[in-house]
């Protein structure tokens, strides 16, 4: 369910959207986006997280000419705390629930600490690290605008997908104090998701829908928008 949001750009939008909410600012921007990974990560999880933002992250910063070993790490650091919260978030929490019997409600309640602690510590530990403005600028050459749309290739798929893998994770949340499997939870959402994604997608192409940027991967489809904006303010692309 989380590699099928994923594909429908919503990831990449988000990631834009935040873009243009920071704008010039370089430590705004970097806060900013590590609060966003953050957030989606412990929706999602770490792995869409790092396979799709990884990808960005390469393109935005050739595009603005930035040093990417900082948000780069930003991101790892991110994504990798945040996914110690839902006990989907990483396989090894799956492993630590099931092979000790420990409730799912549980084990959020006594990572939410460890995860706040973490999680601020590295952002701070980062930002002195990379203080210098040669990896963080105090203000980016740019300024256009990303177009949040040209990313987000499936607005109905990413709305769909949105409400299923949410849906679920309450579900699970809430039924993990009835000592149900999980696999017998999920299973009807991700079996539901498979369906949809089918039959969208079957309609789509009879319906001639998959055609351009839509129908681009999602790298060409960032790479697409950033050459946009990149182009509109004089910086170089490849």
């Amino acid at each position: 369910m989380a590699i099928t949001l994923d594909i429908t750009g919503i990831l990449q939008a988000a990631a834009f959207w935040v873009s243009n909410r920071g704008n010039s600012n370089g430590y705004k921007l970097y806060l900013y986006f590590y609060v966003m990974l953050t957030l989606i990560s412990m929706i999602i999880g770490n792995d869409p997280v790092i396979l799709s933002g990884t990808v960005f992250l390469v393109y935005y910063t050739r595009a603005t000419r930035l040093q990417p070993i900082p948000w780069l790490m930003s991101e790892f650091a991110a994504a990798n705390t945040a996914s110690m919260v839902l006990f989907v978030g990483n396989p090894t929490n799956v492993v630590i629930c099931e092979g000790f019997g420990i409730n799912n409600a549980a084990f959020t309640a006594y990572t939410i600490l460890p995860f706040v602690a973490c999680n601020v510590f590295c952002f701070v530990a980062l930002a002195l690290q990379f203080k210098d403005s040669k990896y963080i600028p105090r203000k980016l050459n740019i300024t256009g605008q990303l177009n949040v749309h040209e990313v987000l290739q499936d607005p109905v798929g990413a709305i769909v997908g949105s409400i299923v893998l949410c849906s679920c994770l309450i579900v699970i949340l809430v039924l993990s104090f009835f000592h149900i499997d999980v696999w017998k939870i999920t299973l009807p959402f991700a079996g539901f998701k498979f369906c949809f994604d089918m039959a969208w997608d079957h309609y789509r192409y009879r319906n001639r829908k998959l055609s351009g940027v839509a129908a681009a991967s999602k790298e060409d489809a960032v790479n697409y928008a950033l050459q946009r904006v990149t182009s509109s303010t004089g910086l170089p692309h490849d």
